[in-house]
């Protein structure tokens, strides 16, 4: 957001614009509730909640879209960012949102829904093209959801953010915020800085065995390494076993004749369908579409609504008696008033493009590479099944792999994470890293799993090395380089402490470096843009503009893991060139206006979840994934303590 505007946003000007969002969610919110002052659910917020079942699908969910990315979410790494507590405020925002948006009246309609829905190719069936119920609820279950959640979290999407982007509409950023950004980021700096390192700053030397054994104990977690684990893997790739595979000339001609309706390009269609209350209003839009309005203003001045399709096939169209009538029209004619399942509405015809069917030859390939990945996928169940069957029967794991000769591969050694002793990311394969770290103990063995995309793999954990700091001696070298830096640093720190302390007292920075034999370097006009090109260390950067003019200051900035500390004074500020700051602001005026829009819609969701009496219990997010609150958070239920967004 837009930081340096921060202060003005919070200003009784500019919360004057707001008055009346401000004043609508005060009224709404002011009927009083008594609540139970504990509750299982995540998310309470008027009408809506979150259960906990809810809000570990919604996880799972998004487990397994990362999985899927080739991404493995630990437990571990869900606590170490919050996941459970952000995921539910963000939740608690949405719901706050939708619950006042409900109680103003403010519903997307069901033939609303049920027109996006139809929309969407995923749910579409794979042979005739057209929206299906059974391929919507499969998908659906595939994710762990049904009909009803996910109708419900569209129908909250679409409430969301049909009045968003109305509350947004004209929206525009008064040209003072650009122009105070674009001066502030075209203010530029005149600066002057010595370095002190070991090379001027009297440093320790190698650390005895003593040094080395407390530094040892007083850090061990810090040398604390993973549990890693070794397996072998078997796996099965529809690929390399429909690579052996014979394909006749006979069956491909049989499957081509099979598939031949499937083969086709069907014919496609644009056009836009205009919905009408009833149908007196359906002939006053037949007719203003036939004298030129457009179907927006037809629709408008008869209560109507405009869908419209992008060369879509006939299978495809929501309503199958707009479809039939819709495909046997002319290119540029309106339709008389066509009464269809969904009701009544108007039809505008627009691009016509005609099908066609493939020649055998043509889909040659295509049909061969089809048969090969069919008879392929026969060859892995087979194989997959003996070897199963096998193990079922406590047959060794490697000697049933040799008897059907199957290939048994050792994997180096990886953590939960998927990183190898070698180095090597083996994340991408999270299921496989998974099935690792399933198994109980060394020489544990698995069921035949899925990997993905036509692959599965069978495994047998071979060792385990608990997690834990390994023997002083192994890590002898790297603990003497660790300690002689921290020495070093600490040294140096002691330096600079005095050396600021000579500068406030009114030494010259030129005297303060001559007396450690140190260069002072100016720099003159440097800009944040300059800073970056220049690689000017984050630390230093961000001393040199936020300091005032004449200000001295200190900056840790390391070089290649070499301790350093810079010692500054910020010699003049240099205010921007107008024509310069006033062309950035007319450039960016318009990423402003974004930005101050993400505010606006932060503050139509504050202003919801103080309306409805949001709350969000983070306690119960984390139980309802089976781990344990963090102790900071136990027992609280504002969504201000929820977790930070994202």
């Amino acid at each position: 957001m837009i930081n340096s505007l921060r202060d003005f946003t919070k200003t009784w000007v500019f919360k004057g614009l707001m008055v009346v969002i401000a004043a609508s969610f005060i009224t709404i919110g002011g009927r009083a509730m008594f609540q139970p002052q504990f509750s299982t659910d995540v998310v309470e917020a008027g009408n809506q909640k979150v259960t906990p079942a809810e809000f570990k699908a919604k996880v799972e969910s998004m487990k397994r879209y990362y999985e899927e990315q080739g991404q493995t979410i630990t437990n571990e790494q869900m606590i170490e960012a919050n996941l459970p507590g952000r995921l539910a405020t963000e939740l608690g925002d949405q719901k706050a949102t939708v619950a006042w948006l409900d109680q103003l009246g403010i519903r997307p309609s069901a033939k609303l829904i049920l027109a996006e829905v139809a929309k969407i190719p995923v749910f579409f069936n794979s042979v005739t093209g057209r929206f299906d119920m059974d391929t919507y609820r499969q998908q659906l279950r595939n994710r762990d959801m049904t009909d009803t959640m996910f109708e419900s979290d569209l129908r909250d999407q679409i409430a969301v953010q049909q009045y968003v982007s109305s509350a947004q509409a004209g929206l525009e950023a008064p040209r003072v915020f650009a122009a105070t950004t674009a001066a502030f980021g075209l203010q530029s700096r005149d600066m002057s800085v010595f370095i002190l390192s070991p090379q001027n700053v009297s440093v320790p030397g190698d650390p005895t065995d003593t040094d080395l054994s407390t530094f040892y104990k007083d850090n061990q977690a810090r040398f604390t390494l993973p549990e890693m684990r070794q397996a072998s893997v078997i796996t099965f790739s529809v690929v390399n076993y429909a690579k052996d595979v014979q394909v006749s000339e006979e069956e491909l001609r049989q499957l081509y004749e099979t598939r031949r309706a499937s083969l086709a390009t069907p014919e496609v269609r644009s056009f836009v369908q205009v919905s009408a209350p009833d149908m007196g209003a359906a002939n006053k839009i037949s007719a203003a579409l036939k004298a030129g309005r457009t179907p927006e203003d037809a629709a408008k001045a008869n209560k109507g609504e405009v869908i419209s399709y992008t060369l879509r096939p006939k299978t495809a169209i929501a309503d199958g008696k707009v479809g039939e009538a819709a495909f046997k029209m002319q290119t540029a004619e309106v339709s008389a008033p066509i009464q269809g399942t969904l009701g009544v509405s108007v039809v505008k015809m627009g691009e016509i493009k005609i099908g066609s069917a493939p020649s055998f030859e043509s889909a040659r390939a295509e049909l061969e590479a089809d048969l090969r990945r069919q008879r392929g996928a026969e060859k892995l169940n087979e194989a997959s099944n003996a070897f199963a069957t096998a193990l079922e029967k406590g047959e060794d794991f490697d000697a049933a792999a040799k008897r059907l000769g199957l290939t048994v591969a050792p994997l180096e050694p990886i953590t939960a994470e998927g990183m190898g002793q070698s180095g090597n990311n083996y994340s991408t394969y999270g299921a496989l890293v998974k099935g690792i770290f399933d198994l109980p103990q060394v020489g544990s063995v698995s069921e035949v799993l899925p990997l993905g995309e036509g692959e599965y793999f069978a495994l047998k954990l071979n060792g385990m090395r608990p997690a834990g700091a390994p023997p002083l001696e192994q890590i002898k070298g790297d603990l003497t380089v660790l300690w002689r830096r921290e020495k070093a640093q600490e040294a140096i720190n002691a330096e600079a402490d005095k050396v600021m302390a000579r500068i406030a007292k009114g030494e010259s920075l030129a005297a303060v470096a001559a007396s450690y034999k140190a260069e002072v370097r100016s720099q003159k006009g440097v800009t944040r843009q300059t800073a970056q090109q220049m690689q000017m260390p984050q630390p230093l950067a961000a001393r040199v503009f936020t300091a005032k003019a004449g200000e001295s200051f200190r900056a840790d900035m390391p070089v290649q893991g070499i301790p350093a500390v810079a010692i500054g004074r910020l010699d003049a500020i240099n205010q921007s060139d107008a024509a310069q700051a006033n062309t950035m602001a007319t450039m960016g005026k318009r990423q402003v206006t974004q930005e101050l829009g993400g505010d606006m819609t932060s503050l139509i969701q504050q202003g919801a979840r103080t309306a409805v009496k949001a709350k969000v219990h983070t306690d119960a997010a984390y139980r309802a994934l089976g781990l344990e609150p963090p102790a900071a958070s136990a027992g609280t239920s504002s969504s201000s303590k929820a977790g930070t967004k994202s």
